[in-house]
């Protein structure tokens, strides 16, 4: 059965000014591993502080961006100018505790597709 987060525990391990919304998104993309994950037969506590750690990586990345563009209040969009994406999980601090964890293999596996979403969310 797959290992849910919510919004609590990624705050837990990082504290970030984003909605709920928005982490909510960065989780939704994670479930997508939950099939190799549960395959591997991981304890889900294990399950919750690798997912938690990735959010917490993503989140990293998308703050270290610097804002390239902005529409009005009522068009709520920003788009951001991500510095330095291209060095992965070893990027930041979370992303390298993900490297070392069971189950990494079944997270890196959803980035090893095109790099559409690193500067989706924001």
């Amino acid at each position: 059965m797959p290992t849910s987060i919510t919004t609590y525990d990624v705050r837990e391990v990082y504290n970030t000014e984003l909605s709920d919304t928005v982490i909510a998104m960065y989780i939704g993309v994670l479930s997508s591993a939950d099939p190799c994950l549960d395959a591997l037969g991981l304890e889900s506590i294990q399950i919750k502080v690798l997912k938690s750690l990735t959010v917490a990586h993503l989140i990293v990345i998308n703050e270290s961006g610097q804002v390239r563009s902005e529409s009005d209040m009522d068009g709520a969009s920003v788009t951001y100018d991500i510095k330095n994406v291209g060095e992965g999980f070893s990027e930041t601090s979370y992303g390298r505790l993900v490297q070392g964890m069971p189950g990494y293999e079944c997270i890196q596996a959803l980035f090893d597709k095109p790099r559409r979403f690193a500067g989706a969310i924001g």
